[in-house]
């Protein structure tokens, strides 16, 4: 075989690596792009849940101040009574 022959078969063989390796560089920036999307979701997930999370607490605060407000009221109805209960007499 002759020095040109290996030249052209190196050639071909070095073609031949730098197409896989721009395959595997492909491959590893497609998976790289797929974790960041995951990695995202599970962040957007995250806040879904601190959204949820603070929505609950936040019914539970309103319930409060609902029943909260509903024994003053009771109360204030009471006193009101006792009042009208005492003026009359």
């Amino acid at each position: 075989m002759s020095p040109l022959h290996f030249q052209e078969e190196f050639t071909k063989i070095n073609i031949w690596l730098q197409l896989l390796t721009a395959q595997k560089i492909k491959r590893l920036q497609t998976t790289q792009a797929q974790l960041q999307e995951i990695s995202y979701a599970q962040e957007q997930n995250q806040e879904t849940s601190y959204a949820q999370a603070q929505l609950q607490e936040i019914s539970i605060q309103i319930e409060l101040q609902r029943k909260l407000f509903e024994v003053k009221h009771l109360i204030y109805n009471q006193w009101c009574s006792q009042y009208k209960s005492n003026t009359d007499s």
